[in-house]
């Protein structure tokens, strides 16, 4: 699914999607703007309407500037509420591309691992190129200290 050409527009409605395809185990969202409240709201009603998800793998669009978690996607990620709401997920791999290593990147990421008991890899693929290699250095010491469903999780930091 491409986010590029969708326009997620507020005031849509409040309920979960359907399971329409109950057996999809592989998804790839691409282009989705993870500083867009209506568009992470979204992506969570997509990625929970699959219930057998195994892959999933996640493009975030290029940020334009650096943006702030507003409260209420601080509280999509965060609350205590959207894991209680959300559940457990299957995800056995995430491949996570283009993370600049904003707040709202980092809380995806920590909510993925919260939620995900047989995840057994994350692959992140950061915006700023390898020989950067401080931020990289940042960026894991940060993912390291995030909570994990699944004690076997392994990080892939490129």
């Amino acid at each position: 699914m491409d986010f590029v050409m969708c326009k997620v527009i507020d005031g849509g409605a409040k309920k979960r999607l359907p399971a329409i395809f109950p057996g999809l185990k592989a998804l790839k969202l691409s282009q989705i703007d993870l500083d867009d409240e209506n568009s992470v709201s979204c992506f969570f009603d997509i990625i929970m309407s699959f219930q057998n998800l195994e892959t999933l793998e996640i493009t975030a669009c290029e940020a334009i500037d650096t943006h702030v978690m507003t409260p209420t996607l601080c509280s999509l990620f965060c609350s205590a509420e959207t894991y209680n709401t959300m559940g457990l997920l299957h995800l056995r791999s995430v491949v996570f591309k283009y993370v600049e290593g904003s707040v709202n990147d980092e809380h995806l990421v920590k909510y993925l691992l919260a939620c995900s008991p047989s995840l057994k890899k994350i692959v992140i693929h950061p915006q700023f190129p390898v020989v950067v290699y401080g931020k990289k250095v940042m960026l894991a010491e940060k993912l390291f200290k995030f909570h994990r469903a699944s004690p076997v999780v392994d990080f892939d930091i490129y």
